[in-house]
């Protein structure tokens, strides 16, 4: 089941209420266990009926196998919504519990059917009228990981509907995260109906408040209800990223009454951050519905890089709807990163209708890592629908990383609906790095239903450095259900760099979902090398989840890498929400080197929004390292969207290595986005080093594309000892991919004869 399907099914469950044929009564409040006794067994109503009890409803003697007048199949290809809801409902009324249970195991062959969002929560609802506990047993037991979750939100929903605090508490002790977090936001979407200031209590009220779609759908129907109370809770959340999709899900939903009012909404937001996201969320929204609409409001925006940024926005949206269009309007868009991304992502939602026509449009591209990027996303949509077609195609790649990249993504989706095939395929590869990494992906998917199985696979299969990798795809899966046991577990690994790289991975996904009792784990331990290794490991997590509390802990911290992780975790989180807050905290820190780096990661990441504004805060600096660094990051960013920007701000900078290196960086940034662009650039630079910095990085990034034309550049570098390290450079790689080419330009090229020669030699 493709995962947006899986998460739209869930919102939809929750969105139901449950109220399909009135099914839900009192015989549901026995399913909950008693608050103070987490672990009590459920027990049965005495007064519900049981499966044996219930007859079937006379008119279904004439029904299908199924037990209705029409099949499970042709009901979910029903097209009319009111209709399909009718008739499945009937059909629903028609069954006893035993056929309730027919029926919901013959939906498991039909989990990529997007109206199963619409039939499972009424077949479950008249499961529940007839047979509670039977229902929910059958939905424990269910052996399909996607089916048992979806059984277990359309069950807890319905607990919700009878005492959502109950519920809420009962579904906190299910073992296995995702069910866990699946029956949560089924309560929690019960609730939002009713009570969106309640939900959001409810969610913020959990050990781990980081689920973002049950926020974005709180406070989506909560601007419904009452959009200034939805706007200055959404403003008081400490969380910055539950803030940021709050405030999306705020402006979506304005945009869809009228896009005016949605525009004046978040213009009035406090800070430069919130009204970008904001924007980009209503954008991408309109869209969806009017991609015309939201096409001219780009148009009618200054050039520059929230122009491309909206313009991806857009293009991602329309292609859900229309791949053609979006294609045919983001390529006449003017050469930028995000226009890259862009066309990655509207191939990828081509691939998911039509992935033959999406693969040769991706093969009539020129050979750059842009093909190689939509080829991966083609081959991840195609393997999701038809595992054999994909397989086909990509082995039908030349040979070489994005080969080995699209088997390995196909070996990935071929596990989830066959994995002894996909084991077998696996095993049968001829030993190498490609073989390695298939197993890796077969370990994985194994992992997310059978720790134990994935582990004797990685025994059976793996030596060494594979191993060491193929326990890293068995951390997540591991740490998301029982992180201490896979902690254990890693402990006893031999010490080396894959036991550290395992328990690095554990620790950093218990500090994202349980970042309190991660701390608490944390503290606990030894103040030695393992320790610090962990905390270069979670310091993302842990500042994304509670940088408050990770911005605490750096004071207590010995200098190492651990506390340098640590501290540019939490500047960067914190310039995601505020540059002025992350600044002041950032300058408060001692000085060294950490706070040369967190004071450039916060400009960083101030620039990625505001370039200009960025660049006036530093050059109001006093000179320190700390500056330069800083002045550093915001060309690297800025080059990255708007490098004609970039160039002309760093032409101002005095003649120094730091001008170099920046112009070194525009060059790279501007070659991979608009390389007749970046050479028209570097041909009106007046000669010096910074000009022969940026040709030497220019000349290397536009190397696979044309190395004919990269020797040439090369070949233009002013300093003599550069330009012989530049040529030579680039000579070489080229000797090595096409030797009988390159020949000829080595005799003929600018480098002294020992190294010329050393160059044909390495040939023989």
């Amino acid at each position: 089941m493709r995962p947006l399907v899986a998460v739209a099914a869930l919102l939809i469950f929750a969105g139901l209420s449950f109220a399909a044929g009135g099914y839900f009564g009192p015989e549901v409040r026995q399913l909950f266990s008693p608050k103070t006794e987490t672990s009590a067994p459920v027990t049965a109503n005495p007064a519900l009926p049981s499966a044996s009890t219930v007859p079937e409803n006379p008119a279904a003697t004439t029904l299908a196998p199924g037990g209705g007048s029409e099949d499970l199949s042709s009901l979910l290809d029903e097209q009319n919504p009111y209709l399909e809801s009718k008739k499945l409902t009937a059909y629903a009324d028609s069954l006893s519990a035993d056929g309730v249970a027919r029926a919901v195991q013959d939906m498991g062959g039909h989990t990529s059917n997007p109206n199963l969002s619409v039939a499972l929560p009424i077949l479950m609802g008249r499961w529940l009228q007839l047979d509670a506990k039977g229902a929910r047993a059958a939905a424990q037991k269910n052996t399909d990981p996607t089916m048992r979750r979806m059984m277990l939100a359309n069950i807890y929903g319905a607990l919700a509907g009878a005492d959502p605090d109950s519920a809420l508490h009962d579904a906190q002790q299910l073992p296995d995260n995702q069910e866990r977090e699946a029956a949560i936001d089924a309560v929690i979407g019960h609730v939002t109906a009713q009570d969106p200031a309640k939900a959001l209590a409810m969610r913020q009220g959990l050990q781990n408040p980081q689920a973002r779609q049950s926020v974005f759908e709180i406070f989506s129907q909560w601007a419904n209800k009452d959009l200034t109370q939805a706007t200055q809770a959404a403003l008081q959340l400490t969380d910055s990223q539950q803030r940021n999709v709050a405030l999306a899900a705020i402006s979506g939903n304005l945009s869809q009454k009228d896009t005016a009012s949605a525009l004046a909404w978040i213009k009035q937001l406090p800070t430069e951050q919130m009204r970008t996201n904001a924007e980009s969320s209503l954008i991408g929204s309109l869209a969806t519905r009017d991609p015309q609409a939201a096409t001219a409001y780009i148009d009618s925006l200054p050039e520059g890089m929230e122009k491309n940024r909206l313009s991806q926005s857009i293009a991602f949206q329309w292609a859900q709807n229309d791949s053609q269009a979006a294609l045919a309007w983001t390529q006449k868009l003017p050469p930028s990163q995000f226009k890259n991304i862009a066309l990655q992502q509207i191939v990828s939602a081509w691939a998911e209708h039509d992935p033959k026509s999406a693969a040769a449009y991706a093969q009539s591209l020129p050979n750059t890592q842009q093909k190689s990027s939509i080829i991966q996303g083609i081959v991840s949509q195609w393997a999701q629908n038809d595992v054999q077609g994909a397989l086909a195609w990509a082995q039908t790649l030349p040979s070489n990383q994005a080969k080995n990249q699209a088997l390995q993504q196909v070996v990935a989706s071929w596990v989830q609906t066959d994995p002894q095939a996909a084991e077998a395929y696996a095993e049968n590869l001829p030993p190498g790095t490609a073989k390695n990494n298939m197993i890796a992906s077969v370990v994985s998917q194994v992992a997310s239903q059978d720790i134990k199985g994935a582990l004797d696979l990685v025994n059976k299969f793996t030596s060494g450095r594979a191993k060491d990798n193929a326990l890293q795809s068995i951390a997540f899966q591991w740490a998301q259900n029982d992180p201490k046991a896979a902690l254990d577990y890693g402990k006893d690994l031999p010490a080396g760099a894959g036991r550290n790289n395992f328990l690095r991975s554990v620790a950093s996904q218990w500090f994202s979902s349980d970042p309190a009792s991660g701390v608490e784990w944390l503290k606990g331990l030894p103040e030695d090398a393992t320790k610090e290794r962990l905390i270069e490991g979670v310091a993302f997590q842990w500042a994304q989840s509670d940088p408050d509390s990770a911005a605490a802990y750096v004071s207590s911290m010995p200098a190492g890498q651990g506390r340098t992780n640590l501290i540019n975790a939490v500047a960067n989180q914190m310039a995601g929400d505020d540059p002025a807050k992350a600044l002041t905290w950032a300058n408060q820190l001692p000085e060294g080197e950490s706070k040369t780096m967190a004071v450039a990661n916060v400009v960083s990441q101030w620039a990625a929004n505001d370039p200009v504004a960025a660049a006036t805060y530093v050059q109001g600096l006093p000179e320190s390292p700390a500056r330069d660094r800083a002045m550093q990051s915001i060309v690297g960013n800025w080059a990255q969207n708007d490098p004609g920007g970039a160039a002309q701000w760093a032409a101002n900078f005095p003649e120094s290595p730091g001008k170099n290196n920046a112009f070194s960086m525009i060059a790279s940034s501007w070659a991979n986005v608009d390389a007749p662009g970046a050479s028209d650039w570097l041909m009106q630079l007046p000669a010096g080093a910074p000009k022969d910095s940026a040709i030497f990085s220019f000349s290397n990034q536009i190397f696979n594309d044309d190395p004919q034309d990269a020797y040439t550049w090369s070949e233009s570098i002013g300093d003599a000892n550069q330009r012989n390290n530049d040529v030579f450079m680039i000579l070489h790689r080229w000797m090595r991919n096409d030797p009988a080419t390159a020949t000829a330009f080595v005799q003929k090229s600018s480098l002294p004869d020992d190294r010329k020669s050393s160059l044909l030699q390495s040939q023989h």
